[in-house]
């Protein structure tokens, strides 16, 4: 019902490692067969931060343009789609 990193010592996001106590950060839940969508918080070591997001789906299943949250460069994924 979900999927869970397994790290091996070389994980990072950006430039942090992530290690054992944060992996929870990363299981990833979908719903209704659909689009799984969650934010990480992340802060660098010179103080700059921001937020990861992460969208998954099947591959080749399109995003439902009118009712979900599209993600970056979601006219490049269809346009990829498009070329298989």
């Amino acid at each position: 019902d979900h999927i869970e990193p397994i790290l091996d010592g070389n994980d990072w996001v950006l430039d942090q490692n992530i290690d054992d106590s944060e992996a929870y950060n990363f299981n990833i839940y979908p719903y209704n067969d659909c689009i799984s969508l969650f934010m990480y918080d992340y802060e660098g070591e010179d103080g700059t931060a921001c937020a990861v997001s992460f969208y998954m789906r099947l591959d080749g299943t399109e995003w439902n343009e009118e009712l979900e949250e599209l993600p970056p460069r979601y006219e490049e994924y269809k346009a990829a789609l498009a070329n298989k």
